[in-house]
């Protein structure tokens, strides 16, 4: 039996005002898009996760084929070496382009890994921060709506 109270639109037996029945239903309302917003925490941090690895793989695949790619060139190099020293007739001949080439390829594997390792971090930075906001927006619609709930 519900109890008698005239300025909450509950008058006993009499039942609920049409105001207290719709302010219940809106009550119900909030309620389950609380429930449902909340759930999709879950899934964004799914995705971002999921994109973090295919973004991780995506950069190993760049770096891989970066790496071949300086293995070829340095692999190259040497044969071309090889070449001139025994066209010469000299057992060991120190070659200046072939030094300076070495040394060009070696900075440019050195330049080549540190752009990949940075590249890779901020592509985590980003999304790591799309993660954040995205979390935080969900945050602030749950307070959102748990101070709308308060109001009725």
């Amino acid at each position: 039996m519900e109890k008698w109270h005239p300025a909450s639109g509950s008058f006993g037996v009499f039942g609920k005002t049409y105001g207290r029945k719709e302010a219940d239903r809106s009550k119900a309302m909030i309620s389950e898009m609380i429930s449902s917003i909340g759930d999709r925490r879950g899934g964004i941090s799914q995705f971002f996760n999921e994109m973090g690895r295919i973004s991780t793989e995506g950069s190993q695949a760049e770096y891989l084929t970066g790496l071949e790619k300086f293995l070829n060139e340095s692999y190259d190099i040497r044969q071309e070496g090889d070449v001139r020293i025994k066209g010469r007739g000299f057992v060991d001949a120190f070659n200046q382009d072939l030094e300076r080439r070495k040394d060009s390829i070696n900075r440019q594997r050195e330049t080549f890994m540190d752009a990949s390792v940075a590249k890779l971090n901020m592509d985590r930075l980003n999304l790591g921060r799309k993660k954040e906001s995205e979390l935080f927006q969900i945050d602030d619609l749950l307070r959102t709506l748990e101070l709308e709930k308060m109001k009725y």
